[in-house]
Parts: structure tokens; sequence; C-alpha cells
């Protein structure tokens, strides 16, 4: 009687591992945020207010804020104007981190992914 359900243990614990390994590789990225997916592909994956899978262990996940990002600028010295007239500056910059980059180089698409690694690279503010 025990001998039909032993047989089917393997694979009822083998379906489980399946099930928690495409749950854990599961990620769904909000609209502000684009989630890189790069490890086994030589192109990474972008998505950005989709849901996607990746696998774990196998796939690194790097995330890239879309939002505005404030970076403070300060000149260490004068700066002369066209009026040769030292100033000193201080000032905020707002940036926003853009995914349509095949705008300005329509010829080079391939260039987005080198951008995104660049900026996956800064410290996160």
């Amino acid at each position: 009687m025990f001998d039909g359900i032993i047989k089917f243990i393997p694979l009822i614990i083998l379906a489980v591992l399946l099930l928690v390994l495409l749950l854990m590789g599961y990620v769904k990225a909000p609209p502000d945020t684009a989630y890189i997916i790069s490890g086994i592909k030589k192109q990474s994956k972008i998505i950005i207010g989709k849901a996607s899978i990746r696998i774990p262990f196998l796939e690194r996940l790097d995330k890239l804020n879309l939002r505005l990002i404030p970076i403070d600028v300060k000149t260490s010295s004068a700066v002369p104007t066209a009026d040769y007239i030292n100033i000193s500056v201080d000032a905020t910059v707002n940036v926003k981190i853009s995914l349509e980059f095949p705008q300005f180089y329509p010829h080079r698409p391939e260039l987005n992914h080198v951008f995104i690694n660049n900026f996956q690279k800064m410290p996160q503010i």
C-alpha cells in the first residue's frame, strides 16, 4: 500500500523545489525603477513597470533609480564670466535618467547597456 506512495515522494519534492525556485525568480519592477537582469545571456534584460522571471543564483538583479536625483555643484575656485567677472558658483542640479537613448544615438542602440552599466556603479542617494 505504501510502496506506491513512496515512489511519488521524490517527484513531489522535486516539484516543490521547482515551484520555490520559480517564486524566488519572479521580479516585478515599479514604474520609477529599472531592474536590470544580467548573467547568463550576453545582453542584459531591462525591466521597467513590468514583471519578469530571472534564474536565481545564476542571474544578477540590479536596480536603477529613474526619479529625479539632486546633485550639489560647487566650484572650488572663482570662475570667470564673459564679462571678465570672477564668480563662485553653488548650485543644485536635478538629473533624471532616461532610457530613451536611441533618440541621441540612433545608429548605436547598444550604448543603452553601456550607460546603464555606468550608472549602476554610482552610489545610491
